[in-house]
């Protein structure tokens, strides 16, 4: 039987559109929830003398994306002594304030967020998993501190239709 994999076996990755070496903040999740919607292509029902005859595709809807994370530290490779918070790399500000978007074409800053689930140990023919979806853009962003732990909420939406999921 195989083994449970969750977001309690997962880092979540932030990386910006540096090359060949991108800067990256690397988080630990200790618990938390990952949900994306995939919309289905705008279709349209085209009339032929006024009666339905076929379907014709309309616009690409982007993937959105939600994350809601507990962690309580976090590592990265930065341009700088000073890593990075999650708001700083994924909103270009802080000590991440010289990192690159990932997509060049219009300007807009995007970075790539990539969830690694660890397969669980003890079974060879698990394999980890990867969840990247790129150029993401943020629409809110809301933390919240405890005591003990560090709690962050994220909307946004990626420019791709699908993520690349991959095991390896």
């Amino acid at each position: 039987m195989p083994n449970v994999r969750n977001l309690l076996d997962a880092t979540l990755q932030i990386r910006d559109g540096t090359t060949p070496t991108p800067n990256t903040l690397t988080i630990p999740v200790e618990e938390g929830t990952l949900k994306w919607t995939v919309a289905v292509q705008e279709r349209h029902a085209v009339l032929h003398r006024g009666r339905l005859h076929s379907w014709k595709s309309g616009k690409q809807v982007p993937v959105t994306v939600e994350f809601d994370i507990i962690y309580t530290e976090y590592e990265g490779k930065t341009l700088s002594n000073a890593d990075p918070s999650p708001i700083d790399a994924l909103l270009q500000q802080g000590n991440a304030s010289a990192w690159v978007t990932t997509n060049a074409v219009n300007g807009e800053y995007t970075t790539d967020i990539r969830y690694t689930i660890t397969a669980p140990s003890g079974d060879a023919a698990d394999q980890d998993e990867t969840v990247t979806f790129s150029d993401f853009i943020v629409d809110t962003v809301e933390p919240a501190e405890a005591d003990d732990v560090t709690r962050i909420a994220i909307k946004g939406r990626a420019l791709i239709t699908q993520p690349d999921i991959v095991r390896s």
